[in-house]
Protein backbone atom coordinates (compact mmCIF):
# COMPACT_ATOMS: atom_id res chain seq x y z
CA UNK A 1 0.00 0.00 0.00
CA UNK A 2 1.44 3.18 -0.84
CA UNK A 3 0.71 6.55 0.56
CA UNK A 4 1.57 9.99 -2.06
CA UNK A 5 2.83 13.53 -0.48
CA UNK A 6 4.82 15.64 -2.31
CA UNK A 7 8.49 14.93 -2.96
CA UNK A 8 11.23 17.24 -2.26
CA UNK A 9 11.76 19.78 -4.58
CA UNK A 10 14.58 19.43 -7.50
CA UNK A 11 16.18 22.08 -9.68
CA UNK A 12 16.90 20.87 -13.07
CA UNK A 13 18.64 22.67 -16.06
CA UNK A 14 15.44 23.88 -17.08
CA UNK A 15 13.38 24.18 -14.09
CA UNK A 16 12.08 23.06 -11.03
CA UNK A 17 9.95 19.81 -10.35
CA UNK A 18 7.99 18.08 -8.11
CA UNK A 19 6.83 14.60 -7.88
CA UNK A 20 5.92 12.27 -5.21
CA UNK A 21 7.06 10.55 -2.18
CA UNK A 22 5.87 6.98 -2.23
CA UNK A 23 5.39 5.37 0.94
CA UNK A 24 5.52 1.52 1.20
CA UNK A 25 5.47 -1.43 3.27
CA UNK A 26 4.41 0.90 6.09
CA UNK A 27 8.17 3.03 5.97
CA UNK A 28 9.86 2.36 2.61
CA UNK A 29 10.41 6.20 0.89
CA UNK A 30 11.16 6.50 -2.64
CA UNK A 31 10.82 10.12 -4.40
CA UNK A 32 8.79 9.65 -8.20
CA UNK A 33 9.94 12.22 -10.75
CA UNK A 34 7.21 11.06 -13.43
CA UNK A 35 6.72 12.62 -17.25
CA UNK A 36 9.36 15.08 -17.23
CA UNK A 37 10.33 16.32 -20.21
CA UNK A 38 13.79 15.70 -21.92
CA UNK A 39 12.40 17.42 -25.53
CA UNK A 40 10.12 19.61 -26.99
CA UNK A 41 7.12 17.50 -28.40
CA UNK A 42 7.43 16.05 -31.64
CA UNK A 43 4.88 16.92 -33.07
CA UNK A 44 3.72 19.24 -35.68
CA UNK A 45 6.76 20.52 -37.66
CA UNK A 46 8.97 18.40 -35.30
CA UNK A 47 7.20 15.10 -35.70
CA UNK A 48 10.21 13.76 -38.15
CA UNK A 49 12.62 16.09 -36.99
CA UNK A 50 15.19 15.17 -34.18
CA UNK A 51 14.35 16.12 -30.73
CA UNK A 52 14.97 19.71 -29.72
CA UNK A 53 15.99 20.32 -25.70
CA UNK A 54 12.73 21.34 -23.72
CA UNK A 55 11.79 24.98 -22.54
CA UNK A 56 12.92 26.28 -19.80
CA UNK A 57 10.06 27.24 -17.40
CA UNK A 58 9.69 29.32 -14.63
CA UNK A 59 7.64 28.21 -11.30
CA UNK A 60 7.66 24.49 -10.05
CA UNK A 61 6.39 21.48 -12.92
CA UNK A 62 4.29 19.17 -11.02
CA UNK A 63 5.59 15.53 -12.19
CA UNK A 64 3.67 13.49 -10.47
CA UNK A 65 2.15 10.82 -13.03
CA UNK A 66 3.47 9.14 -15.99
CA UNK A 67 3.81 10.67 -19.45
CA UNK A 68 1.80 9.47 -22.23
CA UNK A 69 2.80 6.25 -24.19
CA UNK A 70 4.26 6.64 -27.38
CA UNK A 71 1.68 5.57 -30.43
CA UNK A 72 2.40 2.58 -31.49
CA UNK A 73 0.90 -1.21 -33.13
CA UNK A 74 -1.70 -2.27 -31.47
CA UNK A 75 -1.23 -5.39 -28.39
CA UNK A 76 -3.81 -7.80 -29.18
CA UNK A 77 -6.44 -6.98 -26.05
CA UNK A 78 -4.20 -4.18 -24.99
CA UNK A 79 -5.17 -1.98 -27.30
CA UNK A 80 -8.57 -1.85 -25.71
CA UNK A 81 -7.34 -1.15 -22.23
CA UNK A 82 -4.68 1.51 -23.16
CA UNK A 83 -6.55 3.81 -25.51
CA UNK A 84 -6.26 7.40 -24.78
CA UNK A 85 -2.97 6.70 -22.79
CA UNK A 86 -0.89 6.90 -26.42
CA UNK A 87 0.57 10.23 -27.93
CA UNK A 88 2.86 11.80 -30.27
CA UNK A 89 4.05 13.95 -27.42
CA UNK A 90 5.81 11.15 -25.63
CA UNK A 91 9.19 12.50 -24.91
CA UNK A 92 9.68 12.12 -21.06
CA UNK A 93 11.65 9.79 -18.66
CA UNK A 94 10.85 9.31 -14.85
CA UNK A 95 13.13 9.48 -12.12
CA UNK A 96 12.94 7.65 -8.91
CA UNK A 97 15.82 8.33 -6.22
CA UNK A 98 15.55 6.74 -2.91
CA UNK A 99 14.96 9.50 0.16
CA UNK A 100 18.03 9.00 2.12
CA UNK A 101 21.32 10.44 2.21
CA UNK A 102 23.28 9.53 -1.14
CA UNK A 103 26.78 8.12 -1.07
CA UNK A 104 30.08 10.42 -0.87
CA UNK A 105 30.50 10.32 -4.28
CA UNK A 106 26.33 9.87 -5.29
CA UNK A 107 23.91 7.38 -5.85
CA UNK A 108 24.74 4.87 -9.01
CA UNK A 109 22.24 5.60 -11.76
CA UNK A 110 20.41 2.62 -14.20
CA UNK A 111 18.72 4.11 -17.06
CA UNK A 112 16.39 1.38 -18.86
CA UNK A 113 15.56 1.74 -22.58
CA UNK A 114 12.38 -0.70 -22.75
CA UNK A 115 12.39 -3.23 -25.44
CA UNK A 116 9.73 -4.51 -27.61
CA UNK A 117 11.60 -4.18 -31.16
CA UNK A 118 10.96 -0.41 -31.93
CA UNK A 119 7.42 -1.16 -32.15
CA UNK A 120 6.07 -1.32 -28.58
CA UNK A 121 6.63 -0.71 -24.83
CA UNK A 122 6.70 2.06 -22.61
CA UNK A 123 7.52 3.57 -18.96
CA UNK A 124 4.94 2.30 -17.35
CA UNK A 125 5.36 -1.50 -17.62
CA UNK A 126 7.16 -2.19 -13.87
CA UNK A 127 4.81 -0.20 -11.87
CA UNK A 128 5.62 1.89 -8.88
CA UNK A 129 6.14 -1.32 -6.40
CA UNK A 130 8.56 -3.17 -8.52
CA UNK A 131 10.96 -0.02 -8.73
CA UNK A 132 10.88 1.17 -5.24
CA UNK A 133 11.84 -2.27 -4.46
CA UNK A 134 14.81 -2.76 -6.31
CA UNK A 135 15.82 1.17 -5.49
CA UNK A 136 15.64 -0.26 -1.64
CA UNK A 137 17.95 -3.19 -2.57
CA UNK A 138 20.39 -1.68 -4.53
CA UNK A 139 20.71 1.74 -3.80
CA UNK A 140 20.52 3.28 -6.71
CA UNK A 141 18.44 5.71 -9.05
CA UNK A 142 15.86 4.44 -11.21
CA UNK A 143 15.55 6.40 -14.66
CA UNK A 144 12.82 5.25 -17.52
CA UNK A 145 12.21 6.75 -20.72
CA UNK A 146 10.15 7.05 -23.69
CA UNK A 147 10.61 7.39 -26.81
CA UNK A 148 9.18 7.52 -30.37
CA UNK A 149 8.27 4.12 -31.75
CA UNK A 150 7.29 2.25 -34.94
CA UNK A 151 6.79 4.45 -38.11
CA UNK A 152 6.90 7.80 -35.83
CA UNK A 153 10.44 6.90 -34.26
CA UNK A 154 12.00 5.12 -37.39
CA UNK A 155 10.33 6.64 -40.53
CA UNK A 156 13.05 7.64 -43.42
CA UNK A 157 12.80 8.41 -47.13
CA UNK A 158 16.21 7.29 -47.37
CA UNK A 159 17.58 10.46 -47.71
CA UNK A 160 17.99 14.41 -45.75
CA UNK A 161 14.94 14.50 -46.83
CA UNK A 162 13.80 12.54 -43.68
CA UNK A 163 17.20 10.62 -42.33
CA UNK A 164 15.28 8.24 -40.20
CA UNK A 165 16.20 6.57 -36.48
CA UNK A 166 14.16 9.69 -34.83
CA UNK A 167 13.36 7.11 -31.94
CA UNK A 168 17.21 6.23 -31.33
CA UNK A 169 18.06 10.38 -31.17
CA UNK A 170 15.69 10.44 -28.70
CA UNK A 171 16.97 7.62 -26.32
CA UNK A 172 20.72 9.98 -26.97
CA UNK A 173 18.93 13.24 -26.12
CA UNK A 174 16.88 11.47 -22.93
CA UNK A 175 20.74 10.00 -21.99
CA UNK A 176 22.11 13.66 -22.39
CA UNK A 177 19.28 14.92 -20.68
CA UNK A 178 19.94 12.34 -17.66
CA UNK A 179 23.87 13.17 -17.69
CA UNK A 180 23.17 16.82 -17.30
CA UNK A 181 20.69 16.68 -14.87
CA UNK A 182 21.24 13.53 -12.42
CA UNK A 183 23.63 15.06 -10.06
CA UNK A 184 20.55 16.96 -8.45
CA UNK A 185 18.38 13.86 -7.45
CA UNK A 186 21.74 12.52 -6.41
CA UNK A 187 23.22 10.45 -8.66
CA UNK A 188 26.67 10.46 -9.71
Amino acid sequence: VFSYPDSRIVETAYGQVQGRRLIYKGEKQVDAFQGIPYAKPPVGELRFEKPQPPENRSGIKETKGFGKRAIQAPLFYFDHFLKGFSSEDCLYLNVFSPCWDPPKDGFPVMVFIQGGGFEVGDTMSFGDLNICENIETHDVIFVTIAYRLGYLGFFTTGDEVCPGNFGLWDQTAALRWVNDNIEAFGGN
